[in-house]
Formats: C-alpha cells, sequence, structure tokens
C-alpha cells in the first residue's frame, strides 16, 4: 500500500544552542486546497489564454495563473511556479512569468522581485483550526527585528508640498501605488486632500496589483477593505489638509506586496472632484500617485503620475522574527520510496518573546503575458501547507526551526 505523508519538526534552541523540551514532531495534515491548484496547473497544461483564478496569501480571491511560457529556439524563459527553496529575508527572489521580455535591458522589472521571506516556510501566532480551504496564515509574523507597537504612525511623506494631482473621471479612483516597509495592520490612511465644486461622499478602497493584458498595473477586482464614508464637501481649497480614512476592519498589508489604496469617487461629475497635494521633486519608490477608471479589475490600467503623495498611514504591528532560507536537502530516493526535507530557522531579536502557534508553506505561481511589459506584476503568493501545534514561547535571542519532509512509501 502507498502511503504519502509529511512530517512536521519544531525546533526549540536556547541562545547557546541547545535544544529546549517544548519542541514539537508530529504528522502535518496540512496541504490545502491551493496546493493542489499549484499541481494541476502543469498536469492540466493550463495555458494563458485561459488562465485559472486562484486566491492568494494577501486575500485576492481571483489570481490569473498558468502553466504556459514563451518557447522560441533562441531563449529560455522560465517560470517561477512552485519554486520552494529561496533567499533569507533580506534576499530577494526573482520570480520570471515565462515571458521573454523577463529580465529586459539587463535588469527585472518591478513585480518580478518578491523579498525572500515571501516564499517557503512561515510562522505565525494564532492556534485557529486549520481548514484545507485556509488562504494564509492567521497571523503571520513577519521578518524583521522590529518590537510590536500600538497604534501609532507606521508610514508617512510630508515633504515637499508643492503639487495638485486630480482625475477628472467620473467614478474613477485616484490614490496611491504603494508597498509597505514594514507589515502592518492599518487602521487609517491620511491623504492630504482639496475639493473643486461638490464631490459628495467618498470612501478609500484597497486592492491588489497585477498586469492583465496591458502594459501597464491593474488593480485587483477583489476589495481587500473599505473605509468609512468621508463627506468631501467638507473640505476646503487648496493647498487642503489631511483626511482622514478609517477602516472598521484594519486590512494587514505585507511588506514587499505592492497595493493599490485609492479614494472613489474622484469624480461625481464634471466639476466637482477629490484633489490631492503631491510633491514633484522628492520621489520615493515605495509609493507613488496612481489612477484608475472605474471599474476597477481585470485589463482597466492604472495611471501612474511619478509624483510622491502627501500621506500618513496609522495601525499597529507585532513583534517580528529574522527568517533564514528556506533550504531543500536531504532528498533521496530508494524506488520507488522517497523524501525531501524543507527547512527554515527563525531567528528573535525583536527584545520581546513571541509565541509560535503556527507554520506553513507559501508558494508562487505566475502568469505568462505575451506582450511587451515594463512591470510585470503577475506573480502571486499561495498558502500551500498550514499547521497549528502547541505555543511555543521563543526569547529575544532563541531561534526556531522548521522542518516538512514529505515522502512517499510503498
Amino acid at each position: 500500500m502507498s502511503r504519502i505523508r509529511t512530517l512536521l519538526e519544531t525546533k526549540h534552541f536556547s541562545k547557546e544552542g541547545r535544544l529546549l523540551p517544548d519542541s514539537y514532531k508530529g504528522w502535518s495534515r496540512s496541504f490545502t486546497k491551493h496546493f493542489i491548484e499549484c499541481l494541476y496547473l502543469p498536469h492540466a497544461n493550463i495555458l494563458t489564454g485561459a488562465p485559472y483564478a486562484v486566491a492568494d496569501v494577501i486575500g485576492a480571491a481571483s489570481r490569473p495563473v498558468d502553466s504556459d511560457s514563451n518557447t522560441p529556439t533562441t531563449k529560455n524563459c522560465p517560470k517561477g511556479n512552485m519554486q520552494l527553496a529561496g533567499p533569507c529575508g533580506q534576499g530577494i527572489v526573482v520570480l520570471p512569468m515565462g515571458d521573454i521580455y523577463t529580465g529586459g535591458s539587463g535588469g527585472f522589472f518591478p513585480g518580478e522581485v518578491m523579498p525572500g521571506h515571501a516564499i517557503g516556510i512561515q510562522i505565525g501566532r494564532s492556534n485557529t483550526a486549520v481548514t484545507p480551504l485556509d488562504a494564509f496564515l492567521n497571523d503571520r509574523i513577519a521578518h524583521g527585528v522590529h518590537a510590536a507597537v500600538g497604534a501609532s504612525v507606521i508610514d508617512s511623506f510630508a515633504g515637499a508640498d508643492n503639487g495638485d494631482y486630480n482625475f477628472a473621471s467620473t467614478g474613477g479612483y485616484v490614490g496611491i501605488i504603494y508597498r509597505p516597509i514594514r507589515s502592518h495592520s492599518m487602521a487609517d490612511i491620511q491623504l492630504k486632500c482639496w475639493k473643486t465644486g461638490s464631490p459628495g461622499n467618498v470612501t478609500v478602497v484597497v486592492t491588489g496589483i497585477e498586469n492583465y493584458l496591458v502594459s501597464a498595473p491593474c488593480a485587483n477586482a477583489t476589495v481587500l477593505a473599505t473605509s468609512n464614508i468621508v463627506n468631501a464637501n467638507a473640505w476646503g481649497g487648496t493647498p487642503g489638509a489631511l483626511v482622514t480614512f478609517t477602516f472598521a476592519s484594519p486590512p494587514v498589508l505585507h511588506a514587499g506586496w505592492t497595493y493599490f489604496i485609492a479614494i472613489t469617487p474622484s469624480q461625481a461629475s464634471g466639476g466637482n472632484s477629490v484633489n490631492i497635494r503631491t510633491s514633484t521633486t522628492v520621489l520615493l519608490s515605495r509609493v507613488m500617485v496612481a489612477t484608475s477608471v472605474t471599474p476597477i479589475g481585470p485589463g482597466v490600467s492604472l495611471s501612474s503620475s511619478g509624483q510622491t503623495p502627501l500621506f500618513q498611514i496609522d495601525g499597529t504591528a507585532g513583534n517580528e522574527m529574522e527568517y533564514g532560507a528556506t533550504d531543500l536537502y536531504g532528498y533521496t530516493v530508494a524506488n520507488p520510496n522517497a523524501s525531501f526535507t524543507l527547512r527554515r530557522i527563525f531567528m528573535n531579536n525583536s527584545g520581546n518573546s513571541i509565541t509560535v502557534q503556527e507554520c506553513g508553506i507559501y508558494l508562487p505561481v505566475t502568469r505568462y503575458w505575451t506582450g511587451s511589459n515594463t512591470f510585470d506584476y503577475s506573480n502571486f503568493i499561495v498558502c500551500a501547507a498550514h499547521d497549528t501545534f502547541a505555543g511555543i514561547a521563543v526569547n529575544n535571542g532563541e531561534s526556531l526551526e522548521i522542518d516538512y519532509t514529505p515522502s512517499i512509501t510503498v
């Protein structure tokens, strides 16, 4: 009788490197629907003309992915699907889409590059029972050395206030493309705004970013969060003031992922619009002004201005742990049996104790795009495995090793 199963080991080490008694060893029962979907792509030969929709780890429900790639005789066009091993959290991992433009002009496009912590073994704080449909860890511990912070300013920019930006498209979106510098729960965002005419009630929405058969990035159709309603008629004229948009259910924004955060509608009708203040001289790589016509979603391009918005994000963030590399080793085959081990080490240098109660595996999948592109936001991360175990309190200076060992025996 054939048996496929995975051994899960958690190894808790003291500052001196001693293995501590609260380490755990047992059989994992955690592979999710999304792991099966990753396997399905090549076996069903899913091509770019009819991509398969998957749910990714930021909460976007319908990311288009495939097993397709460009295969001319003189080019080698790799694809990043199911890349298991990866660098440490401080490193980067390139996840090519299979297109001939990957690495164009001697470099990589923005969406091809993800942080090392985005793929491979993950850890979290939640002990909520896992299910086969889990799309992400319930309370993932972010990579880094920062201690937890309560309600506070997470990120902001207030310099060189010298520009105005509006988007005269009825029912459109005006906001920012944003890549967080720290993973956090966003309680509110403040944008420096002013009005023209009477724009009425507006909200802010948060979505993911992707490419979809166009050369510019698009906002994913899944709205991850919507703010409270704000009456823009109460705003003043230029240069405006910081306006606060709060979230009853704060969305989690992950460092290394890219988001569209935008006010809608940008214009209620002709002459009745919202405007945001910007810097035209100080440009930041993590944030820029962008707009979209309605509706957001596949094929609707975001237009980025290159200007930096005046903004402030408030929220909370948890203690962080440093992610080492995800290693794949010990691959053995003694026909018909086989096994290998995935391992990642996490170091706690946050200054606080962190209780770890969940772990899992994140895998990339991609969409092949056939046209000339300068963004390539077409790689997505899915949760392939998710486990919980008795809480392990990892004190400052201690480390935790997570090992997954899949095997097949006959």
